[in-house]
């Protein structure tokens, strides 16, 4: 027969697998926001959505290149970046400079980068583009993505 503390136990490890089943993917621990960038361009590089959860709030708004409205969302952001990584057989992210407005708990990061993308038709694109995140710092050692907008470089 189980006593009361072995009731609450019980019930205290199964509210704690209920809370772990409804919890999202561990965020990627990222201790700056250059380091942060670094980890976008990373996930972004991967081709598929579940890496760029690892980067976003789960209450994030993306505005993407080519995008006509926002996205928002962690589950609108995963079925953007899985989208756009489809006809994609590689591409990359390569940040150039980068200027941060640093606060205690938010930080702007605004810069350039130049985004490549080889199609699986074999078409080639490089384009140069501009890119500003908000980024909010969520505990001592993780900075995670509230608000990132893409747009490309006038020609």
């Amino acid at each position: 027969m189980i006593g009361m503390s072995g009731t609450r136990t019980a019930a205290f490890a199964a509210a704690g697998a209920l809370l772990m089943m409804a919890m999202p993917a561990q965020a990627q621990l990222v201790d700056t926001p250059q380091n942060l960038v670094k980890a976008w361009a990373e996930a972004y590089a991967t081709k598929s959505g579940e890496p760029m959860t690892k980067v976003y709030t789960r209450d994030a708004l993306l505005w993407g290149s080519q995008s006509k409205e926002s996205v928002i969302g962690i589950d609108a952001i995963k079925q953007h970046y899985d989208r756009t990584g489809q006809n994609v057989a590689e591409r990359s992210a390569t940040v150039g400079k980068i200027h941060t407005n640093p606060r205690k708990r938010v930080t702007m990061v605004v810069g350039t980068m130049e985004l490549k993308a080889k199609l699986k038709d074999g078409a080639v694109r490089n384009n140069q583009a501009r890119f500003s995140m908000t980024i909010i710092r969520e505990s001592r050692r993780q900075w995670a993505i509230l608000s990132h907008h893409v747009s490309f470089m006038p020609q």
